[in-house]
């Protein structure tokens, strides 16, 4: 009998714990930035987790990089892979990253990349 109620409180906890792990991981989700917002970020806020989504522009490949803007933005977004991501201009993305300042200008540095169109 007291196997019994050992196994049961192990099976309750860890469903809820499970429960909880869920709710942790909806409630930490990246806030959502617009363009022009990214460009207000302070450098307080560097290495900050973001999420943002537009139309790709102009593309850049290099060796180990993948470097592009989106329309009707001045921040580069750049995606550190040896693999190769097919980025077509006029294809609407969203993007999770890390906030950046290089040379004093915005970047991301990509770590999801989800293609929408």
């Amino acid at each position: 009998m007291p196997n019994t109620q050992i196994k049961r409180a192990l099976l309750i906890s860890s469903i809820l714990l499970i429960f909880i792990l869920l709710i942790i991981s909806i409630k930490t989700k990246p806030k959502t930035y617009n363009l022009e917002e990214l460009k207000n970020l302070a450098y307080k806020d560097n290495e900050k987790t973001i999420q943002t989504s537009g139309i790709i522009e102009k593309t850049n490949y290099n060796q180990n990089s993948i470097s592009f803007y989106l329309k009707n933005s001045s921040i580069q977004l750049i995606i550190f892979s040896n693999k190769f991501i097919d980025l077509k201009e006029n294809q609407q993305l969203s993007v999770i990253g890390k906030l950046d300042f290089y040379k004093n200008k915005t970047q991301v540095l990509v770590d999801e990349i989800e293609i929408i169109k």
